[in-house]
Formats: structure tokens, C-alpha cells, sequence
């Protein structure tokens, strides 16, 4: 049987980071799979593909900063203040892998996989203990002994859901459906409306289609 959004709203904000760090993992995954073994006629989607994963992380990154972050810092300081840091060097190495794809992209360089997962090691090797160590931050548990609030808790989760409705669907949006299982996108969305679903969602990734050929919600 199918697992519904968790209704308590500590148990349901971990659900969503976590559910996000899957995306972002899988992401991760399939940028190492795939860089040594891209076809010449598949560089311009992968590419493509490979700076939506920059955006999806970047959309995460700012939502953290702007709403996450400044809700839950009185009560999580020391995590907190790691996580920005880690953000900071993050900006860095996703500014220099976003330069590389763009001048593939652009045709100011030929893709290499040598110089592809050059770029691509930093911003990896940062992110996945990033999001580990943001998960346990974030545990339920730690945050009821923290004493942040339900209502702060509340709160957040519509503060947050608002910020995700402002996303680019057809890039942040499709590439958060591309790497979530069914299952996990009814954890993630709720019970999405049959027409939502089987229309709506279908057409935000019609739209780079191209790109999702990479994409993958298989296990971790």
C-alpha cells in the first residue's frame, strides 16, 4: 500500500527534504553514468540535461536560503551555519560546471567526458554529504528538542510550498517528476488531481523531452 504525505508537520518537512535529496542524488547518478558513454548526437540533450540538474540544485539552494534557513536559524545555528557555508563553496563549482556546459552548449568547446566529470567532481563530492548531513539537521526529533514550534512548522511547510509554485516547470518542475518514483510523487505532491496528473505534468516534460532520456527515479 501506497505511504500518504505524513501529517504531522516535523515528520513532514523531512519528507520533503528527503524526497528532494532523492531527485538531486539520482541526478548525480546519472551525470556520472552517462558522461563516458554520451553519443555525439546525444551531447546537446545531455548537456541539456546536466544544466537543468544546476538549476533544479540552484532553485533548492535559493528556497533554503530565503525561506528554510532564516525560519529555522535561531533554533539550528550550528547546522545551519554549515549548510550555508557549504552553499557558498557549492555556488563556486556550479558556477564553473555551468560555464563548462555552457560553452559546449554553445559551441565554443567539443564535450569531453574527461573534462565533463572534471567539473562535475566538486560539485558531487559536496553535495551528496551535503544533503546527508542536511537530513539529519533537519530530523524530527532534533527539531522537537531544538523547541522550534508547530506553528513554526506550519508555517514553513505553506511558506515553502509557495516558493515551489514560483519554479520553472518546464525545467525544475519536469526534472523533479522525471526522478521521483509514482509512488513517491503521491508522497511528494499529495493526491495530484487525475487531470494534473495524467495532462498537466506530462506536458511540463514534453517540453526539453529530449533531455529526460537521461533521467532515472530508479533506487539508490
Amino acid at each position: 500500500m501506497a505511504r500518504t504525505p505524513a501529517s504531522d508537520p516535523f515528520e513532514r518537512l523531512h519528507e520533503i527534504v528527503v524526497l528532494t535529496h532523492h531527485v538531486l542524488r539520482r541526478g548525480c547518478r546519472q551525470m556520472v553514468d552517462n558522461a563516458s558513454t554520451v553519443k555525439d548526437a546525444d551531447v546537446q540533450p545531455f548537456v541539456g540535461y546536466s544544466l537543468a540538474f544546476l538549476t533544479t540544485l540552484k532553485e533548492h539552494h535559493d528556497q533554503e536560503e530565503t525561506v528554510l534557513f532564516p525560519t529555522l536559524h535561531d533554533s539550528v545555528q550550528v547546522g545551519i551555519d554549515a549548510r550555508h557555508e557549504e552553499h557558498v563553496q557549492l555556488a563556486k563549482f556550479m558556477g564553473d560546471f555551468k560555464d563548462y556546459l555552457e560553452s559546449v552548449r554553445d559551441g565554443q568547446k567539443t564535450y569531453a567526458a574527461s573534462e565533463y566529470l572534471a567539473q562535475l567532481q566538486p560539485v558531487k563530492d559536496l553535495v551528496l554529504p551535503h544533503v546527508t548531513a542536511e537530513e539529519g539537521d533537519l530530523e524530527p526529533e532534533n527539531l522537537r528538542k531544538l523547541k522550534v514550534s508547530e506553528e513554526t512548522m506550519v508555517k514553513l511547510l505553506a511558506d515553502m510550498a509557495a516558493a515551489g509554485k514560483a519554479s520553472d516547470r518546464t525545467v525544475v518542475l519536469a526534472f523533479t517528476i522525471m526522478h521521483l518514483t509514482q509512488d513517491e510523487k503521491t508522497l511528494f505532491w499529495g493526491k495530484v488531481p487525475f487531470v494534473i496528473r495524467d495532462y498537466v505534468f506530462p506536458l511540463y516534460t514534453w517540453w526539453n523531452s529530449s533531455f529526460w532520456k537521461f533521467a532515472s527515479s530508479s533506487s539508490l
